[in-house]
C-alpha cells in the first residue's frame, strides 16, 4: 500500500509554497534592485540593507515555530533566508512556477473545484484563496482530499503532458525511434505521438487531438514556438512533481525528492 501525505501534510506543503512564492514574487525586480544600489552612497545601501534584514524577519519570524517552516525544503528555506535585496533572479523564477505545484494541492484539498488546464499558467489569483500562514491551526483541522482515484488519474493526465514534453525535446534533439520498436503504423516518433494523443483523447485525458496531436495554446502541440513549448513544459514539470508527491512517490514525503520521470 502506498504511503501517501496525510490530509495535514498537504496543509502544510500548500501553506509553505505559498509563503515562498509570496515572498520571492513580493520582491523587485532584480535589475532594479541593481540598478538603484549603483545610484545610492555606501550610507543608503547600508540603510537598504538593514531595511531589506528587517523585512525578512517581519514575514518569516511568525512562521519559524509553525509546521510550515518544517515543511520548507533546502531550496525553500534557502529563500526564507534571503532578503529583498539578496534574492536571486534564479530563487524568483523557481518561485514564480511554484504556484503550478502550488495549484495541483489546492484542487486535491477541494480549495479550486476543476483541475487547471496544461497548456496554460495558473493566475496568481489563486494565492489569495490558500490560507495564510497564521490560519494553519484551522486549515489542517478541516482540510480533506480528493479520493485516491481521482488524485491518480490526474497524475496521470500530468505525467502524459511531461512525456509530451519529452518527446518534442527528442524530436528536436535528431532522437530516431529504434528498429526493434517500429511496426506497422509505427515508424517514427510522430507516430507514436499521433497514436498516444488518439488514445488520450479516446480515454477523456484530453480534450481534443489537433492535427494528430495534443492540444496546446488552440493548436498542435508540435506548432507550439519556443517560448509556449517551454512554459507549457514547466507547468507539466511542476504539476507532475506535485501530483506524484501527493501519489506517495517521494521518499519519506520529501517534496525535493519526488522523482518526474516520464
Amino acid at each position: 500500500m502506498t504511503d501517501r501525505p496525510s490530509p495535514q501534510d498537504v496543509a502544510d506543503r500548500l501553506v509553505a509554497l505559498k509563503a515562498c512564492i509570496v515572498y520571492a514574487l513580493g520582491a523587485p525586480p532584480r535589475e532594479t534592485v541593481a540598478a538603484m544600489r549603483a545610484r545610492a552612497g555606501k550610507e543608503e545601501r547600508a540603510q537598504m540593507d538593514e531595511k531589506a534584514d528587517e523585512a525578512r524577519d517581519a514575514f518569516w519570524t511568525p512562521i519559524y515555530d509553525t509546521p510550515v517552516f518544517e515543511a520548507l525544503t533546502a531550496g525553500e528555506r534557502a529563500i526564507s533566508e534571503a532578503t529583498l535585496i539578496t534574492l536571486t533572479e534564479e530563487q524568483q523564477i523557481d518561485a514564480s512556477w511554484w504556484i503550478e505545484g502550488a495549484a495541483m494541492l489546492a484542487w486535491a484539498a477541494h480549495i479550486i473545484d476543476d483541475l487547471p488546464s496544461f497548456d496554460a499558467q495558473v493566475s496568481p489569483e489563486l494565492l489569495h484563496y490558500i490560507p495564510n500562514p497564521k490560519d494553519l491551526e484551522g486549515f489542517r483541522k478541516q482540510i480533506k482530499l480528493r479520493g485516491e482515484s481521482e488524485i491518480d488519474a490526474a497524475r496521470g493526465t500530468a505525467e502524459l503532458w511531461h512525456w509530451r514534453s519529452r518527446t518534442r525535446e527528442l524530436r528536436e534533439g535528431g532522437f530516431q525511434l529504434p528498429e526493434d520498436l517500429k511496426k506497422p503504423g509505427v515508424a517514427s516518433l510522430d507516430d507514436v505521438v499521433r497514436l498516444t494523443a488518439a488514445h488520450a483523447f479516446h480515454d477523456g485525458s484530453i480534450a481534443e487531438a489537433i492535427d494528430g496531436d495534443f492540444p496546446a495554446r488552440g493548436k498542435a502541440y508540435h506548432a507550439l514556438t519556443d517560448d509556449e513549448w517551454s512554459e507549457v513544459r514547466s507547468i507539466a514539470v511542476e504539476r507532475h512533481r506535485a501530483l506524484n508527491w501527493l501519489a506517495g512517490r517521494a521518499p519519506g514525503h520529501r517534496w525535493d525528492e519526488t522523482p518526474i520521470e516520464t
